[in-house]
């Protein structure tokens, strides 16, 4: 239940998947740039999305009163820092995204506790390192959506996939939005909130399990332009 991610992408689910997991368990992920195919590698982005986790007493609703017993959290390996978390209940899916180190390898960890709980984990894991084959750019945005669209060069050989990833500028969290798309070269998020600024980028993985990614972009959500009906005036102040 214990291993170390050597490849740049990889599945990860809880023991036993799809069924549930049994308790007392400390399962663990640790991504070290050391553990890639490259060793040139000093510095990646971990991109871990999180299709489904369920966490929590059987029968009961959503919570995360549990959390000291049941969770998923993602941390600074030597340093004991929370990168995000802890998730327990039953969370929405979800991309975790920060930068790694030689100094400052990501540990992700799936524990359980005693007890009838419902434990279910499956997430998909891309470690990126290579931010020079797509070109990300924004098509067009409305109040509740963008359009966004991108290139790709210079890859050598079939794409199965992209994650595009996205959420609110001003939000500093760890936590991103994320859609997926196969053989595309576009993508409509939505919903997005009206006059928002948004940052998104793109990552694809091919058929060998390589991945890249696409240059960071920020774009602004249109709204709705206040307007006087017809026949009032408006009152001065």
């Amino acid at each position: 239940c214990r291993s170390f991610a050597v490849s740049q992408m990889g599945v990860i689910t809880n023991p036993g998947f799809p069924q549930s997991t049994p308790g007392n368990l400390f399962c663990s992920t640790t991504f070290h740039r050391l553990d890639f195919p490259t060793s040139s590698v000093h510095r990646f982005r971990l991109v871990h999305v999180v299709d489904l986790m369920t966490n929590r007493k059987v029968g009961e609703a959503p919570n995360c009163s549990y959390w000291q017993d049941d969770y998923l959290d993602w941390e600074l390996l030597y340093r004991t820092a929370i990168l995000a978390g802890p998730f327990c209940g039953r969370v929405q899916p979800f991309a975790f995204v920060s930068w790694g180190n030689f100094f400052s390898p990501i540990l992700m960890k799936f524990v359980t506790g005693v007890g009838n709980h419902e434990r279910v984990f499956n997430s998909t894991f891309f470690a990126l390192y290579d931010f020079s084959k797509i070109s990300l750019s924004l098509l067009s945005s409305s109040g509740h959506d963008a359009q966004l669209s991108w290139s790709v060069s210079n890859v050598g050989e079939q794409i199965r996939g992209y994650v595009v990833v996205y959420k609110l500028t001003q939000d500093r969290k760890a936590i991103w939005s994320f859609k997926r798309t196969l053989q595309q070269s576009q993508a409509t998020l939505s919903p997005l909130q009206p006059l928002t600024n948004y940052a998104s980028w793109v990552l694809c993985y091919t058929a060998s399990g390589k991945v890249y990614g696409s240059n960071t972009i920020y774009f602004d959500t249109i709204g709705d332009l206040a307007t006087t009906p017809a026949g009032i005036s408006p009152t001065p102040r």
